[in-house]
């Protein structure tokens, strides 16, 4: 297109308008940068130094488990013949002096502890009571026979050095087991081993130290052997099956972690850039060489967890927007200004490409609230880690000590849901299965029960009780009718959060409910942990799930005298989050009011009868009006909702054209004609301008 070299004062104006707006835009992007680049910087090296102090910890438990190993390992060496009674006591003061190990134990070679005897294996453990038991593993089974069993004796005895195992079954602790072998030497020459020290440590431990980082709302953490063996991880069949971090790799073709894999063998530590393989989001990975062991710590820390508030990059991100498209419509202007078409001809380019404009920019605006939405509450604390909960489970208890208040009971609570049903906008039907675990002697006193809270119906059934070592398993049937108060103040571009509470039936007790971490196989929010994979909500996606602990403010005992304190009173809840179906809400809500636009544009660029428009206005005034009542009967709430906007403007509209037809329907056919001319010429403008300032405030908030 040539541009005319006319410099009218519209063109200068325009140009100025075009400077003002393209500066503003540079500032805004350049502070958002800034503001991003600070961010992403400060919590890069913040997950590098979590992460490298979580190491650190593991690798004292590491130093302590070495260093305790080679000092049983030099007592056999040193003292021949011990007698069960002394191999016991020894034994037993190894697990006095560690308080993270799960059990000690010798293993002698074939006939090395007696010529009578072919293995003697005594096992000193930790019971799930507290109390302890020894076994001779000899008895048993073979542990001399070369298989993953058997790997913390044969490796050590046959390479004749001290090693890491990785995690296995044990066939007599009946737990999971990870362990430190260190070869001991009868024969003063210690040419070979006459048997073999072994401490085993709980993975409770290990999963309560990496646990406990700060890794986001979705971050992951692994724990690897330098050989790439799974420790830890978030899916628990990865430990029990012992599988390996390059076989997983290659499985995923994760090209990242094939990269960490290489790196944990050369026990080197770093960061990068990451795609994560579980959420799909952008990521921090971020790996460190254990001390000690030739472990390797690996975290995942997703981005839009760690960088700012999600709702303070919101608004930055609309600010940055609507300057993107002001500088847009004003340089088209400016283009069309200095072009030398009919200017009839560039007034309907203008409209239509400031139309389309306006328009796209709704869409994008919708796009940055679904993708950047957090729902922020003063009253909530989300509980999606071991380390939060044993955080909260701290807190509360020093609260209580400092009250002088009851001591509290911490009851490991679960939860599963099958179905999740809308009954009407605010009342939401669940059903699923929620289950406790009570240990023998704390919790003794207590009775078996739940209850639900700010529920309108709720039917709870007893389908098992079983006993498992120390604690007493109670899971119940439950099917639940809430009332939900959820935010419509956007629909139909809304989120919603369906939240479930959960009481334990001993109210006059410091009975506190905690998530059951333990029972799940996942518990990063974005992967639903607790919610049935068929599950699913007609006109909703469900985006996650995950725990809360809620305050309690009561203001009556309900008649009866209590021994704590109802305020601030923890009360666990299990969430589910929900986001609406955007292709669901925009063909049944907005395409109508599209069509209705379309044919009001087509009415007023034909000429017509005053008659004839009346008819055509009242008649989609009273059809707009039906569909209005009807959606503002849907969502009961007690503030105007974005979708009620665009019945006002529509209003508008009818009863401008209307007005405008009668007053000026006497008028001359040259000065009707032009008049319909700039009516065609602002209506999309106007239309798509009013939805635009609408839907940027709104959603800015």
């Amino acid at each position: 297109m040539k541009f005319s070299a006319v410099k009218s004062k519209w063109f200068y104006f325009l140009l100025l308008i075009n400077l003002i707006f393209g500066a503003a835009l540079a500032k805004t992007l350049l502070q958002y940068r800034q503001f991003i680049s600070s961010e992403e910087q400060s919590e890069k090296e913040r997950v590098v130094s979590l992460t490298q102090k979580a190491a650190r910890d593991l690798g004292e438990i590491v130093e302590r488990v070495e260093n305790q190993a080679q000092e049983l390992a030099d007592t056999f060496s040193a003292q021949q013949n011990l007698s069960p009674e002394a191999i016991e006591k020894q034994l037993s003061g190894a697990l006095d002096n560690n308080t993270d190990l799960l059990g000690s134990s010798v293993f002698y070679g074939p006939y090395a502890y007696s010529k009578d005897k072919y293995l003697f294996g005594p096992y000193l453990h930790i019971k799930d009571d507290g109390g302890r038991e020894i076994v001779d593993v000899g008895s048993l089974y073979d542990y001399t026979q070369e298989d993953k069993k058997s790997n913390f004796f044969h490796l050590p005895f046959n390479e004749n050095k001290a090693m890491w195992t990785v995690p296995f079954w044990g066939e007599a602790s009946k737990s999971l087991l990870l362990t430190y072998s260190v070869p001991f030497y009868i024969d003063a020459k210690k040419e070979s081993p006459s048997g073999v020290i072994v401490l085993s440590i709980s993975l409770d431990k290990i999963k309560e130290i990496v646990g406990s980082l700060d890794v986001g709302t979705n971050g992951l953490s692994a724990l690897t052997t330098k050989e790439g063996n799974y420790i830890y991880y978030h899916i628990y069949e990865y430990v029990t099956k012992m599988r390996n971090l390059t076989d997983v790799a290659k499985e995923e073709d994760d090209k990242d972690r094939m990269f960490i894999a290489q790196q944990a063998r050369e026990l080197k530590g770093g960061i990068l850039d990451h795609i994560s393989v579980s959420t799909r989001k952008p990521a921090w990975l971020v790996w460190e060489p254990v001390p000690f062991s030739g472990w390797s710590l690996q975290v995942t820390f997703l981005k839009e967890d760690m960088i700012g508030d999600p709702n303070i990059i919101k608004r930055k991100k609309i600010i940055i927007l609507v300057s993107v498209i002001l500088l847009s419509v004003a340089l088209c202007a400016l283009i069309l200004q200095a072009a030398p078409a009919d200017a009839h001809k560039k007034q309907g380019i203008f409209s239509a490409v400031s139309s389309l404009l306006l328009l796209s920019g709704i869409g994008f605006i919708w796009g940055i609230y679904l993708n950047n939405y957090k729902l922020v509450r003063n009253d909530i604390v989300e509980v999606t880690s071991y380390g939060k909960r044993e955080k909260i489970k701290q807190e509360y208890h020093v609260l209580c000590r400092d009250n002088n208040l009851e001591r509290p009971r911490y009851l490991p609570t679960g939860i599963y849901i099958e179905t999740i049903k809308f009954i009407n906008q605010n009342e939401i039907e669940l059903t699923g299965y929620v289950w406790q675990k009570y240990e023998k002697g704390e919790h003794d006193d207590l009775s078996r029960g739940i209850a639900f809270t700010r529920v309108s119906s709720s039917k709870i059934t007893e389908v098992l009780k079983q006993q498992q070592g120390n604690q007493e398993v109670v899971r119940w049937s439950f099917s639940a009718s809430i009332r939900q108060n959820i935010d419509y103040s956007r629909y139909p571009i809304d989120h919603g959060r369906i939240s479930l509470k959960i009481v334990h039936k001993d109210l006059n007790h410091n009975v506190v409910l905690v998530p059951d971490f333990e029972s799940y196989h996942r518990i990063v929010p974005i992967l639903k942990p607790g919610v049935d994979k068929k599950a699913f909500v007609p006109g909703w996606i469900i985006t996650g799930s995950r725990f809360e602990l809620q305050k309690k403010d009561n203001d009556t005992n309900f008649g009866v005298k209590e021994t704590i304190s109802k305020q601030n009173f923890p009360v666990l809840a299990f969430s589910v989050s929900i986001k609406r179906l955007f292709v669901n809400a925009f063909i049944s809500n907005l395409v109508p009011m599209i069509v209705v636009y379309v044919m009001l544009f087509a009415f007023i660029s034909i000429k017509a009868d005053v008659k004839s428009l009346l008819s055509m206005c009242s008649g989609m005034f009273f059809a707009i009006v039906v569909a209005h009542v009807n959606a503002r009967k849907d969502i009961a709430v007690y503030e105007i909702f974005y979708l009620e906007y665009f019945y006002i403007v529509t209003y508008l509209i009818l009863i401008f054209l209307v007005s405008a037809s009668i007053k000026f329907h006497h008028k001359d056919e040259i000065y009707e004609k032009k008049l319909l001319s700039t009516a065609r010429l602002l209506y999309w403008p106007v239309v798509s301008s009013s939805f635009f300032v609408i839907t940027a405030i709104l959603f800015y908030r």
